[in-house]
């Protein structure tokens, strides 16, 4: 575990993914108390499995060494209201869309939770 704690650092994140045929984009945002090692100090270990999704990072050639590590004991969140989408274009229609519109036109004004959504693919993307 990193060693020094000096000040409160907030961090802000953006997060973009495709869902119903948009690209959506929402920010979130962290504050902590972080503790952390300066280079030389810093003990790290970047373990890559064999998920098909993380195969380009392998191609990354990252060094072994950290540069510095940050760990925060204890943090707070909050997703921004604001959010931002626009519509995907393909050259060729895509052969994967995911879940569309047609998954809430019928759902009516029961109360009633919908069935947990299924993923059965090797990528963990929704079928």
């Amino acid at each position: 575990m990193p060693r020094h704690t000096l000040f409160p650092l907030p961090i802000g994140a953006v997060n973009y993914c495709a869902f119903r045929g948009m690209l959506m984009k929402s920010r979130i945002y962290f504050e902590g108390a972080p503790r952390f090692s300066l280079p030389y100090r810093a003990e790290a270990t970047l373990i890559l499995g064999d998920q098909p999704r993380v195969a380009p990072l392998k191609t990354l050639q990252i060094r072994p060494e950290p540069v510095f590590t940050v760990y925060y004991p204890d943090f707070r969140g909050a997703l921004d209201d604001h959010s931002e989408s626009w519509f995907l274009l393909y050259d060729q229609p895509p052969t994967n869309v995911g879940e569309g519109l047609e998954s809430v036109v019928s759902l009516g004004l029961s109360e009633h939770w919908p069935p947990p959504p299924r993923r059965n693919d090797s990528t963990g993307g929704p079928t």
